[in-house]
């Protein structure tokens, strides 16, 4: 236990720290331009290759964007930023695998005529049947997907489990955090101690957002020059995202840091001490009811002495099961004939 928990340190401490790569970071974007060989653009001639190089144009750009955004430390529009980047990666990935990528995406445009364009109908400009008659013009019979339904597709179709794992996430988070007027977003004017404040609390680590939109880049990439293994544009990309903070976790960790009672750490440090001692040592000879209450107990008690506020709070019994049902199962397999007792679970 105390092992995951430094290694959950050093994952945070990771994400805070700067990743220096101006040169690696120059000698991708230009080998990611080079991949673009759709111009002039097809049209209605288009294929789902050329709507993935289309959309790693405008990811490079996004990319770009993002970054500036984070060295004038702007954190609202870099994380906005970075979710567009992200829903442009999904986008493009979906659309290497989608031959008929260009008409579905059309279809969109075509959906999306009429909500456009009704503010002239309301004013008198334009008739709602020529508004119509204009969307029917564009309509390419086929409907758009969600950006959800696409991650899915890819994952249940495909088997490439990239792009829905990026979508849970930070594209959902950030859609909830920072797009949308949710009781969240707005409550991160109150926050700390229900004060109110002009800016609003971050959810997110400074660096997150060019992490990711780093990341997005190599891993659409890496899939338009069909990388396999360890390529240039898929270690790019491996090497961000495992420095990309989830947002969950930044706020998670902004709240225990806030309202969390430190002084109680070391009695914490000497109750996972214990468990350790105990999974490892005398608890495998006790029964499963035994182990259950006793490690159930210590982690109940630890979380308990943070003096965390009402939402953690909420999903502490919740929290504590998981974690107690991951240490039976370690000690489970310990108890297995055959098996040594290693010194970290």
């Amino acid at each position: 236990m105390l092992s995951a928990v430094r290694q959950l340190a050093w994952m945070f401490l990771r994400c805070l720290l700067p990743c220096p790569d101006l040169l690696r970071r120059a000698r991708v974007r230009r080998a990611a331009r080079r991949l673009i060989t759709c111009d002039p653009w097809p049209e209605r001639k288009a294929t789902g290759a050329d709507v993935a190089q289309l959309a790693l144009l405008r990811l490079l750009w996004l990319q770009e964007q993002v970054r500036h955004a984070v060295i004038l430390r702007q954190r609202e529009a870099s994380a906005v930023l970075a979710r567009s980047a992200l829903e442009v990666c999904i986008t493009g990935l979906w659309g290497l695998r989608n031959p008929d990528a260009a008409r579905e995406l059309g279809g969109g445009d075509a959906a999306a005529a009429p909500r456009i364009l009704a503010f002239l109908a309301s004013a008198g400009l334009v008739s709602e049947a020529t508004i119509k008659a204009a969307a029917d013009a564009l309509d390419t019979g086929a409907r758009p997907r969600s950006i959800k339904a696409m991650a899915e597709q890819l994952e249940s179709k495909h088997g490439s489990s990239d792009a829905i794992s990026l979508y849970r996430k930070y594209y959902a988070p950030l859609s909830h955090f920072f797009n949308h007027a949710s009781s969240f977003a707005l409550l991160r004017h109150a926050y700390p101690a229900a004060r109110l404040r002009n800016k609003p609390a971050h959810a997110w680590a400074r660096r997150g957002p060019v992490r990711l939109a780093d990341g997005c880049t190599g891993l659409l990439a890496a899939a338009i020059a069909g990388e396999s293994g360890t390529g240039t544009f898929t270690r790019y990309s491996d090497a961000h995202l495992s420095r990309a903070l989830v947002p969950l976790g930044a706020v998670g960790g902004s709240a225990i840091r806030h309202s969390g009672d430190w002084k109680h750490f070391p009695e914490i440090y000497g109750i996972v001490s214990e468990l350790q001692a105990y999974a490892n040592g005398s608890g495998l000879a006790d029964d499963n009811v035994t182990r259950e209450a006793r490690i159930s107990e210590g982690l109940a008690h630890a979380h308990g002495l943070l003096h965390l506020d009402e939402t953690a709070t909420a999903f502490l019994p919740h929290f504590v099961g998981d974690l107690t049902a991951t240490v039976l199962t370690y000690m489970d397999s310990l108890a297995e004939p055959g098996k040594t007792d290693p010194s970290e679970p």
